[in-house]
């Protein structure tokens, strides 16, 4: 598969908007559910995790070959770069809380997680400059560190149920 730049007008002006708007727009999973109202703190965060999420789903179906829009490949991984690079600051002392699946033990063990959150940001630092170089092997290898870290911090900080929920 080759990687190149977008010539569409149209993509360099709506994918930062969607990716935008996702990121603000809550599910409607989450609009649906009855358990307690989170904090503008968690949804923020949750909006950050979801919007990573689809990134990867979205790469994957790139780089499997599921789809073929090559030209988006750059923009996911930019963006997951940039997701990843948010997630540090979306964890703020004590935004646990409410319909937050964050574990106390992130700021009880603040150094554990800064160190899986710095393999998620290595990782999307890598995905990112494979895709941008056009090297599809490196964009497989380190779309499963990126992928390996996010299990990694779900496994030791994240809550199997929403706090209250």
């Amino acid at each position: 598969m080759s990687i190149r730049p977008s010539r569409s007008p149209l993509v360099a002006i709506a994918l930062p908007l969607v990716v935008a708007v996702t990121a603000l727009v809550p599910t409607t999973a989450a609009a649906q559910d009855e358990g307690p109202e989170p904090t503008p703190e968690t949804e923020y965060r949750q909006s950050l995790m979801i919007s990573l999420q689809h990134h990867m789903r979205a790469l994957g179906a790139l780089a499997g070959g599921d789809v073929a829009f090559d030209d988006h490949l750059q923009a996911h991984a930019s963006a997951i770069e940039g997701i990843a690079t948010m997630a540090g600051d979306a964890f703020p002392a004590g935004s646990g809380g409410p319909g937050s699946r964050s574990s106390d033990s992130i700021w009880e063990d603040w150094d554990a997680f800064l160190e899986k959150l710095e393999v998620l940001q290595t990782g999307a630092a890598a995905l990112n400059a494979a895709a941008q170089a056009g090297d599809m092997a490196a964009v497989e290898e380190a779309r499963g560190q990126v992928g390996s870290s996010c299990r990694g911090c779900h496994t030791d900080f994240r809550l199997r149920e929403p706090i209250g929920g």
